[in-house]
Formats: structure tokens, sequence, C-alpha cells
């Protein structure tokens, strides 16, 4: 028979009990007392004999059976035996699957197959400086394949990667400061390749005249010549400027598109100081762009200033500090807010403002009680700390320092957060043994972190139970208003 659970993490006494009671441990600790039983949640304590009165360990443990609840089986170590019906170091193939594996040698010991290694990392582990790793094909024409690989140094065909003697290779992506012509006169052939850089982009011809060829449209640069771009030139793989030109002046401080067209510039990157529409009755819009101060000093302001009567218009925004009209972000210009949490060290109303129904109010503590505390534990208020900032526990009934009902628990000297007042959910822990009706008033217990019935009029009472709880023990969990 389910009786409830039993919290352990302060090492209770098992509970009187018959034969079939069956509790479930909601908090690790031990059982049976100081001395007890370690168990974990959701652990099974489950009583043999009828009549079994409340006790430690020593006096009343051989009337109980913990069934561990929790069994880690994610880390094993297999000495011996078979895998799928394959002895393990024997002969015969199979597949093995786990997320590591020690060894010097893989081998199929099977005629036709070869080794397949999915999603593996090969790490040389050994205490040896230098350790090489072999992969070595059977016979002339077996190959080491790889789908997939990114080399970062060494060699191919002998060939040093990044060194002097040249080689052919293939590749989506080269990273480098200078791409040169390797036999003198013959030029460098970049086929259907994409340049991008986050600095300066040098492309040189020397005294000969440079060609960027696209089918009929081409970008010529003669010797000592300007840029000429004869047809359409696209800027970041997105947008066409049009035959109404296209311009980058000197310094590349400034692009300049011509007013007799309505083509759009668009960049994947622009390094700029000022940007201006340079049309009389256009603005400036950046859609899905990043503003970064990235100057060298170390206070760098963005400045948005629009002409006239025009505004900075921005659909959506998202402030994280500052002044609004010369008000700090919170201060004096009151609104409208929904939250699902406010920190601060003082909340303040106008009389004509209320905290909303039904809304409780929590206050954030430093648990000062030498152990760790959880939701519903019951705290009072530690009169050791002087600053009035700390709650610990009472063994003490009606205590009339009660503070409230722990809504997010944590260790020794964490802030948790304290049910001070209001409706804080089902989490209040009670002890029935004196019968809990709903609007009964609520003390402490002499039991730590346990609330139980109390009496109007006392110092003490600090809730009223929305719940019932009639069990002999000090298991229980209810709704509860805290006063």
């Amino acid at each position: 028979m389910y009786k409830g659970t039993i919290d352990c993490s302060g090492s209770p006494l098992y509970p009187a009990a018959n034969a079939g009671h069956i509790y479930l441990v909601s908090v690790a600790g031990k059982i049976g007392g100081g001395s007890g039983l370690n168990v974990t949640a959701s652990d099974m304590l489950i009583c043999k004999s009828d009549s079994t009165p409340s006790g430690t360990q020593a006096a009343v443990g051989a009337y109980w059976d913990v069934v561990q609840g929790n069994i880690d089986l994610s880390n094993i170590t297999i000495t011996g035996g078979t895998i799928n019906g394959v002895t393990i170091g024997g002969t015969s193939a199979g597949v093995i699957t786990g997320t590591t594996i020690n060894g010097t040698t893989f081998d199929t010991n099977n005629t036709t197959q070869g080794v397949t290694l999915n999603g593996t990392t090969l790490a040389a582990d050994g205490t040896a400086t230098n350790i090489s790793i072999t992969i070595t094909p059977k016979g002339t024409t077996g190959y080491v394949v790889m789908s997939k690989v990114d080399i970062g140094g060494g060699a191919i065909d002998g060939v040093v990667i990044g060194g002097d003697d040249a080689g052919a290779g293939t590749f989506t992506s080269v990273t480098t400061d200078t791409i040169s012509e390797r036999n003198t006169g013959v030029g460098v052939t970049i086929d259907g390749v994409t340049l991008k850089d986050g600095g300066a982009l040098d492309i040189t011809g020397g005294s000969n005249t440079f060609n960027l060829t696209n089918g009929s449209s081409s970008l010529d640069v003669a010797a000592s010549s300007a840029v000429d771009i004869n047809a359409n030139l696209t800027v970041g793989g997105a947008t066409t400027i049009g035959a109404g030109g296209f311009t980058v002046e000197a310094a590349g401080a400034t692009v300049n598109q011509d007013t007799t067209t309505d083509a759009t510039p668009t960049f994947t990157g622009v390094l700029a100081t000022t940007f201006d529409t340079n049309v009389a009755a256009a603005g400036v819009t950046l859609a899905g762009t990043t503003l970064a101060a990235d100057g060298t000093d170390a206070a760098i302001s963005i400045t948005l200033t629009p002409k006239g009567t025009g505004s900075v218009i921005m659909s959506k925004v998202d402030i994280g500090g500052g002044e609004v009209d010369g008000t700090p972000i919170g201060a004096n210009s009151a609104s409208t807010g929904a939250f699902t949490t406010i920190t601060g060290t003082t909340i303040t109303a106008s009389t004509s403002q209320v905290l909303n129904k039904g809304v409780p109010l929590n206050r954030i503590m430093k648990n000062n009680s030498g152990g760790a505390l959880a939701a519903g534990d019951v705290v009072i208020l530690d009169t050791t700390d002087n600053t009035g900032q700390s709650v610990t526990t009472t063994t003490t009934g009606d205590n009339p320092l009660v503070f409230g009902a722990v809504t997010t628990g944590g260790n020794d000297q964490a802030d948790i957060t304290i049910c001070v007042s209001g409706y804080c959910g089902d989490v209040l822990k009670v002890d029935g043994t004196t019968n809990i009706a709903v609007g009964d008033p609520l003390s402490t217990f002499t039991t730590a972190k346990i609330a139980q019935k109390g009496s109007y009029g006392s110092g003490g009472v600090f809730a009223i139970a929305l719940e019932a709880y009639t069990t002999d023990d000090y298991s229980g969990v209810i709704k509860a208003w805290i006063l």
C-alpha cells in the first residue's frame, strides 16, 4: 500500500508501518537516522512486518527492504564473454558500438571485409611523446576511403602542404594571403571561384591588362588605368547594380550610386564612418544589418541622425540599457510591462497601483542553514545575520521567527527564493500527526523544515491550509496561502 514520500535529506527514522506499506524517497540522504542506509531519490522503502514501530536502522531496519530506483548503466567495463554472440577477442567478425574503444590494432578477421569507423575519433593517448596513427589498406587496389577530410599539415604525395613544390588540388575553400603565378608569364587561372576578404583584396595584373570575364561581360583593368565595368556588377552575390553606374571613390570611404537608377546596392560587409543617400527625398534603409563600432578607441558611439522632422524608425527594438529622453530605463516614466521575474532591492508602487491578485510575493534570501534547502521547506529569519538577508531552519514548534516557504532551493550559502505572501502552489511540507483541515492555521513543527497545525492567536502562525492532510507522518505536501 503506497503511503507517500519521505524526504531523507535530514536522515529521518523509519516511520511506523505495517507489512506492505510502501514509501518513495523524494530527496536523497539516509533512512533510519544518522547511521542509517544511504538512499537516493526514487528509491522504494517496503515494510515487511506488521506493527513495525518508528525507529533507527539498528532497531527496525531488519523489518524494511530498500529497492533501488536509479541504476546507472551509462559506463560499464566488459572483461569477457560475448557481444551479439561474438566472443570478445575472438576471430569471428561482428559489430561493436561504443563511445570509447581502447586498442592498438583494428582488424576485421574477415577475408573480404574492411574496417568501417562511423563518426569515430582516433586518438593516440599513450604515454609516449610522439605516437603516429597508421591506416593501411590491403593489397595494391585497396584504399583508405574518407568521404570528408580536414588536413591541417603534413604532406600529400610527398609535397609539403604550404611548401615550395607545386601539386594539383581541388578545394571548396582556400584561405591565404597571396595567390601568385608559379611560371612567369603564364598567370593564375581561377575558375568559378568567389573571393571574400575581411580586409584589403589586391588583384595585380602587372604591366598588362587584367580581366575578369563572365560570358559576354567583363571587368577590365588596363595598366595605369581605372576600373571599367562594362556591364552589370553583382556585389555580395545578392543584388545587381544596373547600367546607371557604380563608383568607389579614393580611399574606399564612400560608395556613390548614380541617382538616375533605382538599383539597390547590397553588401555583406561595408567599412565606413557615414551613410548618406545623396538623394533628396530618399532615406537610408538598413535591412538585416549589424552596425558595429570596430575602431581601436575604447569607447565609440553609433549615431543615427534623421533629417529635419524625419525620425529614426525601428520596427522592433531590444534596449538592454541606457536612457530614453534622458531618463534611465526603468526610472521615472512608468508604464505597463509583463515579466516572469523582477529582481531588485526595492519595488515601489504609487497609491493607485496594486500587485496583481493571486500573484505570490517572493523574496531572495541567503541559505544559512548549514545544508541544502528544497522547495516546500519551512524557514525562519536567521537573527545571527544582522543584515536581515539570511534564513535558516528550526526545530522549535510555533516559532514566531517563521519567514515563509522555499519555492526555489539551493545549497548552503546560496541565494534561494522564499514565498513570503500569497498562494505559492502545492509545495508546503507538513506533518499530519495532528490532522490538518482546509482553513487550519499552520506554524513550524519540531522537525526542521516542516509545518504543523497551529493555533489562531499564536505568534507563529504563518500560513492557512488550502488542502487537508491527516496521515501520521511529516511527509505531506499541500497547498497553502502564506500570510
